[in-house]
């Protein structure tokens, strides 16, 4: 099975939006030179987590993205980044090898980050309601839509 339809139909759930509202977060897809990214975020566009989807990661890259997205918000150190690995077991695919691994996931959560703030004023990354780009506001701003869209 293709990696994207795996995560779409084995791991994409809606989720609490965490760190910003009670809302509930939903993922949406990004491919970013050859690679598959996942992006949890709610309604008003606040991100709760960044993911990269593969059988090989390449950690450094998600790394540095996630410091590019956040626009020198927030410096992104290794231990920011958390690693899972997927096994068919887990994800309902019988057919697989036991013990093969289906995928990895690597992610940053903005509400788990080193550098938290409880501050409402603190910068918050977001993603546009009406073209999906980053933006970084203060987390109690309650713009949607980021500086080209608004």
């Amino acid at each position: 099975m293709e990696l994207r339809a795996i995560v779409d139909n084995k791991l994409n759930s809606t989720t609490k939006c965490y760190g910003h509202c009670e809302g509930s977060a939903r993922l949406n897809f990004l491919e970013v030179n050859n690679r598959l990214l996942g992006c949890y975020s709610c309604g008003a566009g606040y991100v709760s987590r960044i993911v990269l989807y593969g059988k090989e990661l390449d950690l450094e890259w998600f790394k540095n993205f996630v410091s590019n997205t956040l626009g020198g918000t927030g410096e992104v150190l290794d231990q920011d980044i958390r690693v899972a690995t997927r096994h068919p077991w887990e994800l309902g695919l019988e057919n697989e090898v036991a013990d093969e691994i289906v995928l990895r996931e690597a992610y940053w959560t903005q509400n788990y980050r080193r550098t938290k703030s409880d501050d409402p004023n603190r910068r918050a990354l977001f993603r546009c309601i009406r073209c999906g780009s980053f933006f970084t506001q203060a987390l109690n701003a309650a713009s949607t839509l980021c500086s080209k869209c608004v």
